[in-house]
């Protein structure tokens, strides 16, 4: 039911928000893919070691290629968040776009 998934999943959203579990960055400006520069994002923000969720808005090659071989961390189109993902991670991390998608919605 489409319904209760939506509700389910911003229910999930408020608790996360609440508890200081949603991150957000306004841009990944990285040129080239590496999982180097992506760890380094991850421990300047303070949540490297921990299972961290990364929201986009669209598909970005950098960004994927970057994060995929690091363990913990799963990347998905907003279009995609589900409840059970939510649940899952520890830290979710959404860049502005995504965030804004999911505010219209």
């Amino acid at each position: 039911n489409k319904k209760a998934k939506k509700k389910a999943l911003y229910g999930i959203l408020t608790t996360k928000l609440q508890n200081k579990e949603i991150l957000w960055l306004t841009n990944f400006e990285y040129q080239e893919p590496k999982t180097k520069n992506a760890f380094s994002v991850l421990k300047n923000i303070g949540i490297s070691g921990r299972k961290v969720l990364i929201v986009i808005d669209q598909k970005n090659p950098v960004l994927e290629k970057s994060f995929r071989n690091m363990e913990n961390v799963k990347y998905l189109l907003v279009e995609y968040l589900n409840p059970f993902d939510l649940m899952h991670y520890d830290v979710v991390l959404c860049l502005q776009p995504a965030l804004e998608k999911l505010n219209q919605a």
